[in-house]
């Protein structure tokens, strides 16, 4: 995404998502087996999409649950922003290792 947040807010996320997503999605946001890698996520990069499922229940009929009842709008927005710093970091990671492979 384009919007940057500030590092409170993204370690705020990081917490939360400690709390709440990392069961099923993966510490550090590494995905697993059958579960969507959030850092690939395309509603990283859409706020009412990311709104819309997490805490509007979007992909309820595909296990994943509403956390309207346990999220609030800033909670959520606080993942959104450590996912998508994540995310930054895994762009830098595949970047500098395509750099290498074209350096042999």
């Amino acid at each position: 995404p384009d919007e940057t947040w500030s590092s409170a807010t993204i370690a705020k996320g990081k917490g939360l998502y400690g709390g709440t997503c990392s069961v099923c999605h993966g510490f550090g946001t590494y995905g697993h087996d059958s579960i969507p890698d959030l850092r690939r996520s395309l509603f990283v990069s859409n706020r009412a999409g990311w709104e819309a499922v997490i805490l509007q229940g979007a992909f309820a009929h595909k296990g994943m649950p509403d956390w309207s009842e346990s999220l609030t709008l800033e909670d959520s927005e606080s993942i959104r922003a450590y996912v998508a710093d994540r995310a930054r970091v895994l762009r830098d990671d595949e970047e500098t290792a395509r750099k290498a492979d074209f350096s042999r």
